[in-house]
């Protein structure tokens, strides 16, 4: 007896300590945006909000202490080309999400165009697509002629405007929790003559800024 309610003890024991050994992963993987966040001197959840739309830099500053961090934006497009049963996707960091893509089905195969300001061709990246040709024969090509070319791209990635972005959050120094860098982002876009445009209050990675303000287009 004795002997069987050693086993169950010890059985019940292990039950636990795994438990507590896959919780204690979780909480690795899962990102405290509180912690993982510091934010400018004199910031203030109760400010932030869309009442500093249309003010002045200098007067927002004066509100919310010196950002943390300043970034241009430029604008931005981007075509992608690609079966449309395939689970391929423009993401707006610049890249192609392939997340979704069941590698194992059969090889993937797509085609992108990055465009200037001027809404020419900069830069093609091409993974085994169907039609064959000279990628460097498209450097410079207009982005109607890229249309006329190879159709309706399946999605269109695109910021449409040169806007500053001013944060007043940041990731912290040193290691932070969860898979991927997470914060609380709260940021402004000022327009060039420095009033604000757009508040940017959500959770997101802190390095890629652009993500809040690019649209992603379906066709």
């Amino acid at each position: 007896m004795k002997k069987e309610l050693f086993y169950v003890i010890l059985i019940l024991f292990v039950i636990f300590a795994g438990y507590k050994f896959v919780k204690s992963i979780e909480g690795i993987e899962t990102a405290d945006l509180e912690y993982n966040t510091v934010y400018s001197e004199k910031y203030d959840e109760d400010l932030f909000n869309d009442k500093l739309l249309g003010k002045s830099k200098k007067e927002i500053i004066g509100k919310l202490g010196k950002p943390l961090r300043t970034e241009n934006i430029e604008s931005y497009s981007k075509f992608l080309y690609r079966d449309k049963k395939d689970s391929i996707y423009i993401d707006c960091s610049g890249g192609v999400d392939l997340s979704s893509y069941n590698i194992t089905d059969k090889s993937y195969s797509f085609l992108t165009f990055e465009f200037d300001s001027k809404n020419n061709v900069k830069e093609v990246y091409e993974v085994r697509y169907a039609e064959k040709f000279d990628s460097d024969s498209l450097i410079g090509i207009s982005k109607d002629d890229v249309i006329k070319k190879f159709g309706n791209p399946i999605q269109i990635a695109q910021i449409n405007f040169d806007e500053t972005i001013v944060s007043f959050s940041n990731i912290k120094d040193g290691a932070y929790t969860g898979k991927k860098p997470k914060i609380h982002i709260r940021s402004i876009v000022f327009a060039p003559n420095d009033i604000a445009t757009k508040i940017i209050k959500t959770d997101g990675n802190p390095y890629n800024q652009s993500e809040n303000l690019c649209k992603i287009i379906n066709n």
